[in-house]
């Protein structure tokens, strides 16, 4: 059993940032990922990373989203651009109709194939000194006096904090029907077939609860 400060489940943007950001503050940090590489759904994304002018625009355009998570989004960004530029990650202003709220895009690979600036988000992490272990899917996660234990297909881990940040279902066609329809069946997959909800059931099973819009 492997013991660490803060394991992060995931290594797509949020999984990263918070690597990233935890092993600036001095915090010893193992990513876990399914994949064989890091980027998650972010891999095939246009890669501009933006928010709506203001809270309140954001508020209007999304009234049954998460009041306090919006205020964080909205009045973040350019504290976040301007993290992840220091980091050393390439940014470009983005070409796009700044009415609608603004921010910045990858500077690396091209629009749906952005690889190549997840993975220098990764070697950054990594720079900073968190380990990343691809290939390893969470099986499980047990709490403890001090913790928790992570199980994963092919070792076991201890952690004081753990981050879920394993993205969605999308790939989990039981979970598609279950929480959006039937209709689903229909939905093309437009991220990595390890999709599965992973960190969903985690929540789930701990003790969570979906909220209104999942």
């Amino acid at each position: 059993m492997t013991g660490r400060d803060v394991l992060v489940i995931g290594a797509g943007m949020a999984g990263l940032s918070a690597a990233l950001a935890a092993a600036q503050a001095g915090a010893s940090v193992v990513v876990l990922e399914a994949d064989d590489e890091p980027g998650g759904s972010a891999r095939w994304s246009a890669g501009t990373i933006w928010s709506m002018n203001s809270y309140e625009e954001l508020r209007t355009a999304v009234p049954l989203g998460d009041a306090a998570l919006q205020r964080v989004v909205a009045d973040g960004l350019a504290d976040g651009l301007a993290w992840l530029q220091a980091a050393g990650l390439p940014l470009e202003i983005a070409d796009r109709d700044q009415s609608r709220g603004g921010g910045k895009v990858m500077a690396l690979g091209e629009r749906g194939d952005r690889r190549a600036f997840m993975q220098a988000f990764a070697d950054v992490a990594a720079h900073a000194g968190a380990e990343f272990c691809y290939r390893h899917r969470v099986t499980g996660v047990e709490r403890h006096a001090v913790g928790f234990i992570v199980t994963t297909n092919a070792v076991t881990f201890d952690a004081r904090t753990i981050v879920i940040a394993s993205g969605g279902f999308q790939a989990e066609r039981t979970l598609l029907r279950t929480y959006l329809g039937p209709e689903s069946d229909n939905a093309m997959l437009r991220t990595s077939d390890n999709a599965k909800g992973d960190g969903f059931l985690i929540g789930l099973n701990s003790g969570g609860t979906t909220s209104r819009g999942l």
